[in-house]
């Protein structure tokens, strides 16, 4: 996150940055010095979401942690700027090849504001390997990243007399409740209303 009072409008030219979370608020001044004395590093961890100068807020699922570092050192000065690291290690790790080294899903809400951000209805699924599905407000949210045809275990009731889309161009009608679990092709995304559907798991 820029913080360098050169792209903003404070009087003493330090940059500024409102960091919200459940932990609650923190003004998080933009400056360099010549040690990391001063930086100040926030753990949001149980937090479940964040949100900058109320403008844009990231909601995150996962076993990391997240941690927000407001930076005054940086060996190459560009611009001053923070951090908002999702997943850190704090020492070195060795992993085998094939382990998991970390897992999290993030959704980043533009120009919301961090009320918003907090009641965000962001739901992670349990899904097979290789997959990732997620229920956002309205939507059901999914991918397969994998190379083979997978069954989503979170299955959509069809009410009778509604439409619903069978191929391009062609819409059908559910005469009765229709349960339908959908299915993805190898690397193949999924972006469906929930609008008119009531959920069934």
């Amino acid at each position: 996150m820029i913080n360098d009072g050169y792209f903003g409008d404070h009087p003493d030219h330090q940059g500024q940055r409102r960091l919200f979370w459940d932990g609650g608020v923190q003004v998080c001044r933009g400056y360099a010095t010549d040690t990391d004395a001063a930086d100040l590093i926030i753990e949001l961890t149980p937090s479940r979401w964040c949100n900058i100068d109320d403008r844009a807020g990231l909601v995150f699922r996962g076993g990391g942690r997240a941690v927000y570092h407001n930076r005054h050192c940086f060996p190459v000065w560009r611009a001053i700027e923070d951090a908002l690291v999702l997943n850190p290690h704090d020492t070195s790790q060795t992993y085998d090849a094939g382990d998991t080294v970390a897992q999290m899903v993030a959704l980043w809400c533009p120009e919301q504001s961090h009320q918003e951000t907090a009641s965000q209805t962001f739901v992670l699924y349990d899904s097979p390997p290789e997959t990732v599905i997620v229920e956002v407000d309205e939507y059901l949210c999914a991918g397969n990243f994998g190379e083979t045809t997978v069954a989503l275990p979170r299955p959509i009731t069809v009410p009778a007399g509604q439409s619903l889309p069978l191929v391009w161009g062609v819409t059908g009608g559910a005469t009765s409740d229709l349960q339908v679990t959908p299915q993805l092709s190898a690397r193949e995304p999924m972006l469906l209303t929930l609008r008119n559907t009531s959920s069934g798991m």
